[in-house]
């Protein structure tokens, strides 16, 4: 992944690693994973299913998990998502989906790479 995206603050592991080591940031960091993938899964079936309280919560969750670990453009595409839940705008969350899967999987590729960071 380039060194150079912006849609990652560097510095939010690096301040994790300060206040509690290594070991925290990769717990962190595999803690991430497993969940981003769940809510992955939810997001996605509770947009099918119009639950739009389950979609507030997950992308609520998601928000929060990914500013821990600096993805900041997929915390800020949460953030845009849980709004729109709460509001109910099914359609405006469809035009979302793609983007939001984009950024997830870019946020699991940097996340794994930082775990081999940190690792070494």
């Amino acid at each position: 992944m380039d060194d150079n995206n912006q849609s990652f603050d560097k510095t939010a592991l690096e301040n994790l690693r300060r206040m509690g080591g290594k070991k925290l940031v990769l717990e962190i960091l595999q803690i991430f994973r497993t969940q981003t993938r769940q809510r992955l899964s939810e997001i996605m079936t509770a947009h099918q299913n119009r639950d739009f309280e389950t979609l507030e919560r997950s992308a609520h969750s998601l928000k929060s998990s990914s500013a821990y670990v600096g993805a900041t453009e997929l915390r800020a595409l949460c953030e845009r998502m849980e709004g729109l839940a709460e509001e109910k705008q099914g359609l405006e969350l469809l035009s979302l989906l793609k983007p939001f899967e984009m950024r997830v999987e870019e946020a699991l590729q940097y996340t794994e790479e930082r775990e081999g960071d940190y690792r070494k």
